[in-house]
């Protein structure tokens, strides 16, 4: 491979009253949870998804916020989403997507 992305990903559901982090392998398989954390497009799914099954448990306000980490080509992690929006909220398309970060600058000297 030409690149190498390592992303770990944890999701935080907020109602008014409390909030709750999930684990992706609480609902995905292994491998859906290992991919989806490096695909924004998958993670907008899982986010609805989440939001879905609070609804239908009785939270009417609910928002997911993604906290996913990613590691580019052996460089220190970085957020790919920005934690502070409502990731099922967002729609994916072809054109850019402010929730999603851009890749730090590396530090002038350094490989990474």
């Amino acid at each position: 491979k030409l690149r190498d992305k390592d992303c770990t990903a944890t999701f935080e559901l907020v109602t008014p009253n409390e909030s709750w982090d999930v684990e992706p392998l609480d609902y995905l398989t292994y491998r859906q949870a290992r991919k989806m954390p490096s695909r924004p497009y998958m993670s907008v799914q899982f986010a609805r998804h989440l939001a879905a099954e609070a609804r239908a448990a009785g939270y009417s306000q609910v928002k997911v916020h993604a906290h996913i980490d990613c590691s580019l080509n052996g460089r220190h992690e970085f957020p790919l989403i920005d934690p502070k929006v409502d990731l099922s909220q967002q729609h994916y398309g072809m054109g850019p997507s402010a929730w999603i970060l851009p890749l730090p600058e590396s530090e002038p000297g350094e490989l990474y």
